[in-house]
């Protein structure tokens, strides 16, 4: 893997420690200008991972230009790792970036469901990628008012930049809506292809807490339900 300190590249390094000691230890080096995945490839993958069979239902990707799903191929090591383990095990979390390290006791799932959360908005998922920003946000285990706070924030700071390319800005919010509605689609995609290939529950309900956080980010926008942060802002008001 390439050196953590070089600056050309942004890095997560995820530790679980179990109660016996056991640890799982994962590097996610991801490129300083794209926050794109850098991974190595394998020299086979498993036929699971094939686009024709692990394609979402609202995937864009041509099967005739692309044998494997980008998703797919980089979640094989954390799964193979992960399928055994129980989502309510408490583990010992430690997360090192190139700026901080950061300690959490949390459980299995909350801990796996962070580090899931990367991989898919890095993999290459065309639909995932609109995460790709929130990725320099990144922090381990956020709460649900966090990451509401997060995606409102990069979407709108999105369309700023949309604006100064000349194209009309959506300052109501309603593609958001739409873009996190095309999430939640993959995010079930990927929990109903990945069930066969786990034995415990970790993972699925790792996945299930991140659909979750899609589901809630839409409801709060169409019902109103910003009210409790909107009163943080008041000092903008006058």
């Amino acid at each position: 893997m390439n050196n953590s300190n070089d600056s050309k590249y942004i890095v997560y390094n995820y530790t679980f420690e179990y109660s016996n000691s056991e640890k799982h230890e994962f590097l996610i080096e991801l490129d300083k200008k794209s926050l794109s995945l850098i991974s190595r490839k394998k020299k086979s993958y498993p036929n699971w991972t094939k686009l024709i069979n692990f394609k979402c239902s609202n995937c864009p990707l041509e099967i005739e230009k692309h044998n494997y799903c980008p998703l797919a191929i980089n979640l094989i090591d954390v799964l193979k790792v992960f399928k055994n383990e129980i989502s309510f095990e408490n583990v010992n979390l430690t997360v090192k970036t190139n700026d901080r390290k950061i300690l959490i006791k949390t459980t299995f799932q909350d801990g796996l469901s962070s580090l899931l959360g990367l991989y898919m908005a890095t993999s290459g998922c065309p639909i995932l990628g609109k995460l790709k920003p929130m990725v320099k946000l990144h922090t381990p285990v956020p709460t649900l008012d966090e990451t509401i706070i997060k995606s409102i924030s990069v979407y709108l700071l999105a369309q700023l930049f949309i604006k100064k390319q000349g194209k009309k800005p959506d300052w109501d919010l309603k593609n958001l809506v739409k873009i996190y509605q095309e999430i939640q689609i993959v995010n079930r995609c990927v929990i109903d292809k990945i069930s066969s290939h786990i034995e415990k529950d970790a993972s699925l309900n790792a996945l299930v807490i991140l659909n979750n956080f899609a589901d809630f980010i839409p409801f709060s926008i169409n019902l109103d339900e910003l009210d409790e942060i909107e009163n943080v802002f008041s000092a903008y008001f006058d």
